[in-house]
């Protein structure tokens, strides 16, 4: 069973001026590690399996998918 994430940036963050993921990773380089290190134990610890990061674009491409099945499955 697949349960991606998406994780945000809202207008007034300190993140603000962060456009990806490649610019979080040499801007603000340890937020990525405390991110993944929260959701691999947020549930169960050791259940999590960490398959990777996607870039913005990728990402809205999950993200319009996913509503497209929602307004079907809601239908």
């Amino acid at each position: 069973e697949s349960d991606n994430k998406v994780i945000a940036i809202t207008e007034g963050s300190g993140f603000k001026k962060i456009d990806s993921l490649s610019e979080m990773l040499v801007k603000e380089p340890n937020v990525i590690p405390i991110i993944r290190q929260w959701f691999e134990g947020y549930k169960t610890p050791g259940k999590m399996v960490f398959l990777g990061y996607e870039d913005k674009k990728q990402t809205i491409e999950y993200i319009e998918k996913a509503h497209k099945r929602w307004k079907l499955e809601k239908n």
